[in-house]
């Protein structure tokens, strides 16, 4: 049996090609499942951020604040995780911008935090100065009573001085 060269190589060929086609199509389809994997992460942690920012602009919502520099705050870190959302819709799913936009994320939380913090606090400043107020309010009530039965008291000793006036000199007379 006489084996031709060219047929030989021939078969080389063709089963070097067989074996690299199917480690091609194997490592394609791996980075094909794990590329689709990444995607769903990507998908799923948008969509967390997505439901963080809508719950925080919300809870802006229900803030309400009485005193103007407060409110001015409130209306400035509102616009905030507006704008973020807005940007991470419009953005392409990519590690890094969602990387950014967690850490922003985060910071708004210790930013909210302050704010909730800082308006606990002026409620309840106003409400010991509203007792403080009230209090004032009723000793300012009694001391205008006093003063106004002092008044009468001494509208009628001026009166009864001004009859004993006029009596002695009645008699004087």
């Amino acid at each position: 049996m006489i084996v031709n060269p060219q047929f030989f190589n021939y078969r080389l060929i063709i089963g070097s090609l067989i074996i690299t086609i199917a480690a091609v199509g194997t490592f394609s389809i791996y980075s094909h499942k794990s590329i689709k994997a990444h995607q769903r992460f990507l998908e799923q942690e948008k969509h967390l951020m997505e439901n963080e920012l809508s719950e925080m602009m919300e809870r802006y919502d229900d803030l309400k604040a009485s005193n103007e520099l407060m409110s001015n705050k409130l209306k400035d870190t509102k616009i905030i995780p507006h704008n973020i959302l807005e940007s991470f819709l419009i953005s392409n799913s990519d590690k890094s911008v969602l990387t950014n936009l967690k850490q922003q994320v985060s910071d708004l939380y210790v930013q909210n935090k302050l704010l909730s913090h800082t308006m606990d606090s002026l409620i309840k400043s106003n409400t010991n100065l509203s007792k403080e107020l009230q209090s004032i309010l009723e000793q300012l009530q009694k001391y205008k009573s006093e003063n106004s039965k002092l008044r009468n008291e001494n509208g009628k000793l001026k009166a009864i001085l001004k009859n004993d006036n006029d009596n002695s000199l009645s008699l004087k007379t």
